[in-house]
């Protein structure tokens, strides 16, 4: 069925009255909320990868309120909407606001400034979104395809009166995923990561596997195309770029091939390349989404200029938030903004932001505001396009901080004087944080415009949707400062690890904030690491080249994957890999399915069948780790509930492997059926 289809033949009639902003629906909205953007905190902070809670909400939300009399697919819908809101919202938090931690800004997460950062950016994306939605959706040249799959999972599953086996498989992905977690976080007894090093030509290799369920899963839902970009980073990282620094710089001491290499990680700073490949990839996206841009921007201008054209004769499906209502909240979201910085850097005890005076602020106040329309319009034309998943928040956030960094270098000119580099700090700081602005409101408008389309297809009304939005941001941003608090006491981030004895290779990658750390800071004390972060543009622009000879034959690859591989630990990235290979083989068994002419219908039951598993595997692998956090963080010992100690590591690596290879089998056959 085609969109224009769906228009004129909706799932429920714009005449008919249902109950949608409904109590059970907002406590349902509140639990999953908490659950879902819990797991997806986790998970991007420790691979820099999220994925979508639309589909998990809605199916959970549907078998849930099956049990209810009365329910309908409207009050699905709205919990949906809300979860996967403030899942996303996560997004913009965590992939901005650590840098602070890094860069020793701040020494924890300040609750009511994190919580101001993601309503502030939250609700500007959601109000940026309402004149985009009647112009966006109804453009053929947009499909929409993780909405249009929501609202076809919706409509399948009511009609069907709720699909009960979906909901069993995302409880078996959950179990699986918890249980296998635990025994590797907790107990200890199956290691998550194998990998060896070894000497040859005067340097070192390394080579490495990962069995961790969360990223297995986060795996097969990026897929095979994204995995092979991956894999490829990795590759370049571990074979070739970390081996050409040891021969550059001189091996350093070690007892073991192992230990040399992991010096080399950590010394001499070889994820600069990394840095330098997702920037350009960031920047090359924006440079080829200019026109998308330009069209979406207009199109959200021209809906604000007919807004007065709004009449009572709309039918319910058609009426949005009003747009007096959305100009008033986008003026009354500018002071917030304004006072949230000042306060900020003005009342921080690390440095004393002299150079910043209220010109400046005004100025930075202005262009966050701008920059939160502009990437928010360009996500909601993306997320048409290519959907939600595909959609780069982070290359937002990216270009967004790296622009503010270099007006406010600009501003603090070339002075060589200690107080420049306290001023660099404090700049830094300001950059990173407009940055999380940014990043939030891109990331609320990329969920938004999917969870509206869904809302269209099934009959649901679109001002309802939007105000449970400003709910599900809500719930997200109280939340998310607290599981920051608890993963960072739990287990550190980047090479800041908040007390002794705490373990570096345990503590969670933050990649993303690690890149905002390097651009913002890098720009502003002129440290960055240029030729590193050079031969990494160098890298990204070959890339980008060589999908112009790729496209011709329907292949690419993601520049931005391609430096997560360089930049992430092996065994997070190799977990990454197995599982987009698992998809592979998925969808080669399908296609030769397809050929032999089986029911098209039983192979795309088969896809949804994976991405449920795999979503609940990535959710209970998520919050087993959540849930360890509370243990470490009291006793302030992340070996509190191990039964082995550290002879024991071959056998567990061993079980590691046997227990991944399983792990494997069972998601193909349980999808495969």
């Amino acid at each position: 069925m085609t969109d224009q289809q769906h228009r004129q033949d909706p799932f429920i009639s714009p005449n008919t009255q249902l109950p949608e902003l409904t109590v059970k629906a907002l406590i349902l909205t509140l639990i999953l909320t908490l659950l879902l953007t819990s797991a997806n905190t986790y998970l991007g902070l420790k691979v820099g990868l999220t994925v979508s809670a639309s589909i998990p909400a809605a199916v959970l939300a549907l078998g849930i309120l099956r049990w209810f009399k009365n329910s309908n697919i409207l009050e699905v819908n709205i919990v949906q909407t809300a979860v996967s809101s403030g899942s996303a919202l996560s997004s913009g938090i965590i992939f901005t606001l650590p840098a602070l931690i890094l860069m020793h800004y701040w020494d924890t997460f300040k609750y009511w400034e994190t919580a101001l950062i993601g309503c502030i950016g939250g609700y500007l994306g959601i109000l940026f979104s309402v004149p985009l939605r009647r112009i966006l959706l109804n453009d053929p040249a947009l499909h929409f395809p993780e909405g249009t799959a929501i609202g076809n999972v919706l409509k399948v599953s009511a009609g069907a009166g709720g699909d009960k086996g979906q909901g069993t498989l995302l409880l078996w992905g959950g179990g699986v995923g918890a249980a296998l977690s635990f025994l590797q976080n907790g107990f200890k007894i199956v290691a998550e990561t194998s990998a060896a090093s070894f000497k040859l030509f005067g340097t070192v290799f390394s080579a490495g596997l990962g069995f961790s369920p969360a990223l297995i899963g986060a795996g097969y839902i990026i897929g095979p195309a994204i995995g092979l970009s991956v894999f490829i980073g990795v590759v370049f990282c571990w074979l070739i770029a970390m081996p050409t620094l040891g021969l550059i710089q001189g091996l350093p001491e070690g007892n073991s091939a192992n230990e040399i290499m992991q010096t080399i990680w950590a010394t001499q700073n070889g994820r600069y390349i990394g840095v330098g490949v997702l920037l350009i990839g960031g920047l090359s996206i924006l440079f080829s989404l200019a026109k998308p841009m330009w069209i979406s921007i207009s199109a959200s201008l021209s809906a604000m200029r007919h807004s007065g054209q709004e009449t009572s004769s709309i039918p319910r499906t058609e009426r949005d938030l009003s747009m007096k209502t959305v100009l008033i909240g986008m003026l009354l979201l500018v002071l917030p903004m304004y006072f949230l910085l000042s306060h900020i850097l003005f009342t921080d005890t690390v440095v004393e932001p002299l150079f910043l005076d209220m010109q400046v602020l005004i100025l930075s106040t202005l262009y966050a505001f701008l920059a939160s329309f502009a990437f928010s319009s360009i996500c909601g034309y993306i997320v048409g396009m290519v959907g939600s998943s595909a959609s780069p928040i982070s290359a937002m956030a990216i270009s967004a901080v790296l622009f503010i960094s270099l007006i406010l270098l600009l501003i603090l000119g070339q002075e060589a004087n200690e107080q420049t580099v306290h001023h660099a700090v404090a700049a830094a700081a300001f950059a990173v944080l407009i940055g999380g602005l940014v990043a939030c409101g891109a990331a609320i408008a990329n969920d938004t415009m999917q969870d509206l389309k869904a809302g269209q297809m099934v009959g649901a009304t679109p001002w309802k949707q939007q105000a449970v939005l400003f709910l599900g941001v809500t719930l997200a941003a109280l939340i998310v400062p607290l599981i920051l608090n608890l993963l960072l006491s739990a287990y550190g981030m980047g090479e800041v690890l908040p007390r002794e004895g705490m373990l570096a290779s345990q503590a969670l990658a933050v990649p993303q904030a690690q890149v905002m750390k390097s651009i913002a800071y890098g720009v502003l004390t002129q440290q960055l690491q240029w030729g590193l972060l050079l031969a990494g543009v160098i890298i990204g622009l070959v890339v980008i080249t060589l999908n112009h000879f790729l496209a011709k034959r329907q292949w690419g690859l993601s520049p931005i994957a391609i430096g997560l591989g360089i930049y992430l630990p092996i065994g997070t990235t190799m977990s990454l890999v197995l599982g987009s290979f698992i998809a592979y083989l998925v969808n080669r068994h399908l296609e030769s399915r397809f050929e032999k002419g089986e029911d098209p219908q039983q192979l795309d039951n088969c896809e949804q069948r994976g991405v449920l598993l795999n979503s609940g595997i990535v959710a209970g692998g998520a919050l087993m780790g959540i849930i360890l956090a509370i243990p470490f963080a009291l006793k302030q010992n992340t070996e509190i509930l191990s039964l082995v100690g550290p002879s024991f590591t071959p056998y567990a690596e061993m079980l590691g492997l046997v227990s991944g290879l399983f792990l494997c089998i069972w998601i193909y056959r349980k999808i495969v059926r």
